[in-house]
């Protein structure tokens, strides 16, 4: 798939981290006293990057699926049994595509690297 950032602020700590610097993606863990380590973020998101669309992910260990309530339209994957990286689907473009068809979703824009949302 192609991954795409909703900030220049997690593109850039990606791109740091993926030329060995963690800095900035550690820091956005600490700070949002995440339940992950960047190893586990960038893991997921090379997995993302590799998956041709989002019925390609593996079930296990990502168990991607669609959010619900006020994140409806977002999707979710699995980083460890806690953290997730929230991601939406960017398709403004491509007639083809169906929210509800995972076959379709071959663009995301991630939007959370890794958080807990069920407030455990």
């Amino acid at each position: 798939m192609i991954v795409d950032f909703a900030t220049k602020k997690i593109e850039s700590a990606v791109n740091s981290a993926n030329t060995d610097d963690m800095t900035e993606i550690e820091r956005i863990i600490r700070r949002k006293k995440a339940p992950c380590t960047a190893d586990e973020v960038l893991e997921t998101l090379d997995a993302l990057t590799a998956a041709d669309t989002l019925s390609d992910l593996p079930e296990i260990p990502f168990h991607p699926h669609p959010l619900k309530g006020n994140q409806k339209g977002s999707f979710s994957v699995w980083i460890n049994k806690k953290a997730r990286i929230i991601f939406r689907p960017d398709h403004a473009d491509d007639p083809a595509f169906r929210i509800d068809n995972p076959k379709t979703i071959k663009r995301i824009v991630v939007d959370e690297l890794c958080t807990d949302y069920h407030g455990h």
